[in-house]
C-alpha cells in the first residue's frame, strides 16, 4: 500500500531557478570531431569550412580597420568595433532571451500550484490502487513533465529560448579574438599597432605590464556571475551552487590567461566584459525593462517555496 510521504517526494523543479540558472555566463568548450566513413557532413561542406572561418576573421579585421581609417586610434577603433558588434548582434538576442525568461517566471506560480495539486491527486490514486512509493514517484514525474511542457507551449516560453545568447556571443567572441590576434602579428599592421595604444599601454602588440587589464577582465566576469545570480532563490540546489562556484573560479582563472595576451586582445576582452556588466545592470532597471517591453521581475522573498 502507498504511504503518503508527500514531504519526502522529490522536489519538483522550480521554474525561476531553471530560468535564471540558464542566464549564467557560459563556458567555451572546444571539441574536435574526427572524421569517419559515415560522416554526416558532405565533403564539400567540410572543405569549405576553413574558407568560411577565414572570411569571418577577415570581416572582423576589416570592421576594426574601418574605424581606424575614419581617423580613430587603434585602441578607440577596437573599443568602438566591440560596442557596435555587441549592440548589433548580441543585444537583440539578449533582449529576446530576457523576454523568454520573463515568460517562464510568469508561469512559474501556475506550474508550482499545479504540481502540488498533482501530488495530492496521485497520492489518493496510488492509495486506492495500492501503488508502491517508487511507482507513485515515477508517475508523478512523468505527468509533471508532460504538464510543464504543455504550459510552456501554451505560453510561448520553451526553455530552449532562455539560453540562446551563448550561441551567438561565443562565436563572436572567438572570431573577434582570433582576428585581433592575427592583426598584432601581421607585418602590415604591427608597426601601427605598436604605437596605437594609450597611457601606459602605448604598444597594443605586447602584454599589459601593470596587470590592470587582466585583473579588470577577471573582476568584470566575476561581477557578471553575481549579477546573473542576483535574483535566484536563497535556497539553491547543490548543482546550482556548484555551477556558480565553477563560474566564479573561471572568472579568476581568466586573469593569468589574459596576462599573457597582447593588449589588443585584453582591450577587447575588457570592453566586452564591461559591456555585459552594463547590459546586466540596465536589464534590472524598471524603466529600461518597460522601454524594452521586458516583464518586471521582483527578487523572490526569503520564505519563497
Amino acid at each position: 500500500m502507498l504511504r503518503l510521504p508527500l514531504r519526502q517526494a522529490s522536489r519538483l523543479p522550480t521554474l525561476r531557478r531553471i530560468a535564471l540558472e540558464r542566464s549564467l555566463p557560459a563556458t567555451v568548450l572546444i571539441t574536435h570531431r574526427h572524421s569517419s566513413t559515415n560522416a554526416s557532413l558532405p565533403d564539400e561542406a567540410v572543405s569549405h569550412t576553413p574558407e568560411l572561418i577565414n572570411a569571418l576573421l577577415a570581416a572582423n579585421q576589416h570592421f576594426v580597420e574601418t574605424f581606424h581609417g575614419a581617423g580613430l586610434p587603434w585602441w578607440a577603433s577596437i573599443i568602438t568595433a566591440t560596442v557596435c558588434l555587441r549592440s548589433a548582434l548580441t543585444l537583440p538576442i539578449a533582449v529576446y532571451q530576457q523576454r523568454a525568461v520573463g515568460r517562464m517566471l510568469a508561469v512559474a506560480p501556475i506550474v508550482q500550484s499545479w504540481g502540488e495539486t498533482l501530488k495530492n491527486q496521485l497520492a489518493r490514486e496510488g492509495k486506492t490502487k495500492g501503488w508502491e512509493y517508487e511507482t507513485y514517484n515515477i508517475e508523478l514525474q512523468k505527468q509533471y513533465r508532460a504538464k510543464v511542457k504543455q504550459i510552456y507551449r501554451q505560453n510561448d516560453c520553451l526553455p530552449m529560448k532562455s539560453f540562446l545568447l551563448p550561441w551567438f556571443q561565443i562565436p563572436l567572441f572567438v572570431c573577434m579574438s582570433f582576428s585581433l590576434r592575427g592583426m598584432v602579428i601581421s607585418p602590415e599592421l604591427i608597426d601601427s599597432l605598436s604605437a596605437g595604444g594609450f597611457g601606459w599601454v602605448t604598444d597594443l602588440t605586447t602584454r599589459d605590464p601593470t596587470m590592470i587589464f587582466p585583473i579588470a577582465i577577471g573582476m568584470s566576469n566575476f561581477l557578471n556571475v553575481e549579477l546573473n545570480s542576483m535574483y535566484m532563490r536563497d535556497k539553491q540546489s547543490l548543482r546550482q551552487k556548484a555551477l556558480q562556484n565553477i563560474f566564479r573560479g573561471i572568472s579568476f582563472a581568466i586573469i593569468p590567461i589574459a596576462a599573457q595576451a597582447p593588449m589588443a586582445l585584453s582591450l577587447y576582452w575588457t570592453t566586452s566584459s564591461l559591456y555585459s556588466v552594463a547590459q546586466n545592470v540596465l536589464f534590472r532597471v524598471p524603466a529600461v525593462r518597460k522601454a524594452l517591453k521586458l516583464p518586471i521581475v521582483n527578487k523572490p522573498s526569503n520564505n519563497a517555496t
